[in-house]
């Protein structure tokens, strides 16, 4: 896997965001590595410049680490170009047809136009402000750990569940497919 040092990304902000969204950027790794590859990503901060692969673990630059089948571990490092480019990006349009409960969110059996990991991304985040109506915080995209990469097929039925909470800042989700419980995906509130 050591084609993947050295590699940057080229991602534009998504809406009004002004930092690249945490989707993008795993889009990005999982168009590097194998499909059938275990995967996990834990982001330090948000994002606001291109990024490039190294393996410096500690570099002050980094705003994330990922693992690829656990044993090989890199770190993004922020670089100092801008994004150049702006898409539009309704994140809320895209849990409408969802199916909200106490703890959990589901999709239908349906298309949905988006990547499994916006709608997985998307899903959580509209379940902890419903699950949460009383916190005002803005919740983000923090940690994902995957058994395989995301296939397109799994928006069809995912459903995300919330299963731990530490206090009202952070929390670990379930993410089950049709083929089963595919990992887990966590959020944390803005300090």
């Amino acid at each position: 896997m050591s084609s993947l040092l050295s590699q940057r990304s080229d991602l534009p902000f998504k809406g009004s965001r002004d930092y690249l969204h945490g989707t993008d950027t795993y889009n990005w790794l999982a168009s590097l590595i194998p499909a059938e590859s275990a995967f996990s990503i834990t982001f330090r901060r948000l994002i606001r410049r291109q990024m490039e692969i190294t393996n410096l673990a500690g570099d002050p630059r980094a705003v994330a680490e990922f693992a690829v089948n656990g044993t090989d571990r890199y770190t993004l490092i922020e670089t100092d170009i801008e994004p150049t480019a702006r898409i539009p990006y309704d994140e809320d349009a895209l849990t409408t047809p969802c199916t909200i409960d106490a703890a959990s969110i589901t999709a239908p059996l349906e298309d949905s136009p988006c990547t499994p990991i916006e709608l997985c991304v998307a899903m959580t985040k509209a379940l902890h402000h419903a699950a949460m109506p009383e916190e005002k915080r803005k919740w983000l995209f923090a940690r994902l750990e995957l058994n395989r990469l995301f296939l397109p097929a799994d928006k069809f039925g995912l459903r995300v569940e919330i299963v731990q909470r530490v206090e009202t800042r952070f929390t670990k989700s379930t993410i089950t497919t049709r083929d089963g419980v595919v990992g887990n995906i966590y959020f944390s509130v803005i300090p």
